[in-house]
Order: C-alpha cells, then structure tokens, then sequence
C-alpha cells in the first residue's frame, strides 16, 4: 500500500525528540564537549 501522507512532529508533541535530536548532534560532531543528557538538560 502506498504511503498517503507523512506526519511531521516539529515540537515533539507526538514525541519527545529533544534527546535524540541531541544524541544525533553529539554523534556527528564529536568535538561537542558534553553527553547528549548534559544538552538535552543545559538547553
């Protein structure tokens, strides 16, 4: 069955995607000085 539309949730309303978005920032740029927990906390 072909997709019929795409949810997008940009405010984390569906879901929380604060961490991972910050888990994903600390993955790619490694130079981050501090845990994806630290960031998720510090902003």
């Amino acid at each position: 069955m072909p997709i019929k539309f795409v949810i997008f949730d940009m405010d984390g309303t569906l879901v929380d995607s604060e961490l991972c978005s910050a888990q994903a920032l600390c993955d790619v740029w490694p130079e981050i000085p501090m845990t994806a927990e630290a960031m998720n906390n510090e902003y």
